[in-house]
């Protein structure tokens, strides 16, 4: 009788579940496939806003999330430039509806400064023909 090798046999079954799993997956990607083909090939216009009258609002939700601090650099000139800057984009951001995540931030304390930082910047909206 031949001895039994217990490592083929793991990888064999190991192969086997791997390969029924890729069938799965393949036909997860067909109806991913014909749900983007009906939802974008049957007339869908990016361009357009998504409002179904002309006096409507589209309401976009802005979210920034600040990933990492890289360097904070001592200048007069870009504080003031980003203190003017800044506080117009935050003001608009926060008509939007926005909100503003701080992940790692350094306490600063000099008054003319500039920061670079690394961010994420999410935006979503509805629109109503994508249902």
């Amino acid at each position: 009788m031949a001895p039994v090798h217990w490592f083929g046999l793991v990888l064999l079954t190991a192969a086997v579940q791997a390969n029924l799993f890729l069938l799965t997956v393949c036909r997860c990607s067909d109806s991913e496939h014909r749900l983007i083909g009906h939802l974008f090939d049957s007339g869908y216009n990016k361009v357009i806003r998504p409002v179904q009258s002309r006096g409507e609002v589209v309401n976009v939700n802005l979210q920034i999330v600040f990933a990492q601090l890289i360097a904070v650099v001592s200048t007069a000139v870009f504080a003031q430039l980003i203190a003017v800057v800044s506080t117009a984009v935050f003001a608009q951001l926060i008509a939007v509806g926005s909100t503003a995540v701080f992940s790692q931030l350094i306490a600063v304390e000099e008054r003319e400064q500039m920061m670079k930082t690394n961010l994420w910047l999410g935006q979503d909206w509805f629109d109503y023909r994508l249902r």
